[in-house]
Parts: C-alpha cells; structure tokens; sequence
C-alpha cells in the first residue's frame, strides 16, 4: 500500500503550468469579472459623454439618451453582482450599445465621428458574446447600417458619394473579420487549456481535480432527487513490478487499457478518473451497498478477464463507499473507499472491499 502511495506522487493530475492557466482564464468568476470590467468602462465613457453634450455641446436628446445608457449599465452591474447572470447582461449590452451608436450615427446624419461608433461595436459583440452569438449580432447589426444609409443616402451630405460609403462598410468588415478571427483564436484557446486542465493526458479520461468537481455536481443533483451512489476506488495490484521488470512505457500502457476497459464498463452518466498512478475512481450513480458492490465486482473481473497485450495479467483491487447523505463531502466518501480499497489489499488483492462511512484505511489497522 506505502508503494502505491509513493508511486502516485511521481505522476501530478494536472500539470503545475495547467492549474495556472486554470485559475486564469476557466473559471466562470473570471468570465464574470472581466464582463464586469468592461462594463464599468462602458459606463464610465457613457456617463463622460452624456455630461459633456449635456453641458457643453447642448446636444440635449444624445446627452439624456447616453445618461440613460448609463443607468442601464449600473443597473446591469447590479444584476451581474447579483445573479451572475452574465449570458443575459451581454445581451443587454451588446444591445443597448448597437442602438446607442446607431442613434448617434442618426443624430449627426452619418458623419465621419458616429462612423468611428460603427466600427467598435464588432468588438463589443464578439468579446462579450463569443463568436457564434456575436456573429448573429454584427450580421443583424449590419443589416440595420445598410438600411439607414439606404434610406438617408442622398439627404445626408457626408454620405452622398459612393467613395465615402466603401470606406466606411469597408472598414466595418474588416474590422468585423479581425475581431472575430481574435474572438475565435480566444475561444480555441480557451477549449484547449480547459481540455488540458480537466483531462488525463495519458488516458483522456477526467483527472482528479475534474474528478473532484463533477462528483460534486452529481452530489448536489442526487440529493435534490434522493438518489443514492457509491464511490469505486480501483488499483492496479503490483503495478510497480510491472514499471520496474517492463519500463515505464509497459506501464503506461497497461494503464491505458485498464482505463479503457473501465470506461466502457461503465453505465450511461457514471463518472470515471484517474486520481493519480495507477488509482482510478468512479462514481456509480442511483446504486448503493451490496448492489455497487456487484457491479465493482464485475468490473474488476472484466480487467481481470483479459491479459494486456497478450503479456500482462492485470487485476486490480476495488474498494467502495456508499453515498447514504445528503451532504457527502469527497474526502469523507473517498476515505471510506480508500479504507475499503486498504483492506482488499491487505487480503491478498485482487477482490472487492465495502469500506465503512466516517471511518480511514489508518482506523483499520
């Protein structure tokens, strides 16, 4: 047991590199934050602007529709601090701010100025509602452009010549195309650190930490629908001989299969990861006690039943806990398992242990 302890330290979850850029850029109050930013600077410039053509400019209907944008903003900073309810507040904005420079843009009759207005809102929608959604945005965005210059085409002077209309949808586009180029060069970005984040890169199966938090997803849904669990912790019985006799390589290949063999073992909606070396987890939904037991019992048979690569007779060692509260934490559950696990290994490995609530592997000694 004190080797597979020791041989886990040798492998990490997630690389040290991969939790920084965790914490960085994929947790939801990061996304929450930076929208939060953006729309205080949005605030601000609206709230500047609206003093000024209130004050100085007497542009008075601009300067109270600006002051109004403004409010809205605040308003939706409240409701983001809220709610969280960041989908709905982007929406709000992306649409506040295209009628709000498309009122401007009316309001001086398509000057060179309000045309600059036209060119920030690709930004605006790409960065707050991705690439998908702000690209439906900007489209309709631009259907609207094209509509008031059609209509306003020869009663405004600063848009009368067809020079002056290329330059401007010219520079909409191609401002539309490099934003979005950046948007989704972001977002590829983004699926590939949460990909390197959550995955095992060995096995492609959920590492401990992605483990971890969907087994807590799926403890909050089983207990708001009174739906039991247990927790499988599976080993790998005298891994180690295989990585000192064979080499590294035979071991990572022995663990590849076992995980494999494991994760098509399994049921539609159970979760299965590796929590480090050669020590797996699964979490077996709506099934408790003598039942997860069976079906552990099954699984460890099926690693057991085949050699791998033709050379190694794998077994594996399981231990279980059953999930009999509403408030299971994962360590109280995982020690249970781990307790379970200690005592199919000190029987001779290769069986099936049920490990005991509220009780360590160190309590069975």
């Amino acid at each position: 047991m004190n080797d597979r302890r020791r041989e886990q330290t040798k492998f990490k979850p997630v690389p040290r590199l991969c939790q920084w850029l965790q914490r960085q850029f994929i947790h939801e109050d990061q996304r929450t934050s930076l929208v939060s930013i953006f729309l205080t600077t949005l605030a601000a410039v609206a709230f500047v602007f609206g003093i000024s053509n209130l004050v100085y400019f007497d542009l008075y209907l601009l300067g109270f529709i600006e002051l109004a944008f403004f409010v809205g903003i605040v308003a939706g900073l409240i409701d983001l601090r809220r709610n969280k309810a960041v989908d709905r507040v982007a929406w709000l904005t992306v649409i506040a701010f295209g009628a709000i420079s498309l009122v401007f843009y009316v309001y001086i009759q398509g000057a060179y100025n309000a045309s600059i207005w036209l060119l920030w809102f690709p930004f605006v929608a790409f960065f707050l509602l991705g690439t998908q959604r702000g690209l439906s945005a900007v489209a309709v965005y631009g259907l609207i452009v094209i509509v008031i210059v059609f209509l306003n085409f020869r009663q405004w002077p600063s848009i009368s010549e067809v020079e002056t209309l290329s330059n401007i949808f010219g520079a909409l586009a191609a401002v539309t195309w490099m934003t979005f180029y950046q948007a989704r060069i972001t977002e590829q970005a983004y699926r590939r650190i949460s990909e390197l984040a959550h995955t095992d890169v060995l096995t492609g199966i959920s590492n401990r930490r992605s483990f971890v938090q969907r087994f807590d997803t799926a403890r909050a849904a089983r207990a708001s629908r009174h739906q039991r669990g247990a927790l499988l912790l599976a080993d790998i019985d005298n891994f180690k001989e295989i990585n000192d006799t064979h080499g590294h390589a035979a071991g990572d290949a022995v663990i590849k299969e076992v995980s494999n063999r494991i994760a098509t073992a399994i049921r539609q909606g159970d979760i299965v990861g590796r929590l480090g070396g050669e020590e797996f987890g699964v979490l077996l939904l709506d099934c408790d006690g003598d039942e997860a037991v069976a079906r552990a019992d099954e699984l460890r048979t099926r690693i057991a039943g085949e050699a791998i690569a033709d050379e190694f007779q794998v077994t594996v060692s399981i231990g279980v806990a059953s999930m009999n509260g509403s408030r299971d934490e994962f360590t109280a559950v995982f020690a249970a398992a781990d307790e379970g696990l200690y005592k199919a290994k000190a029987a001779g490995r290769n069986r099936t242990v049920l490990g005991h609530p509220n009780k360590s592997r160190f309590d069975a000694q």
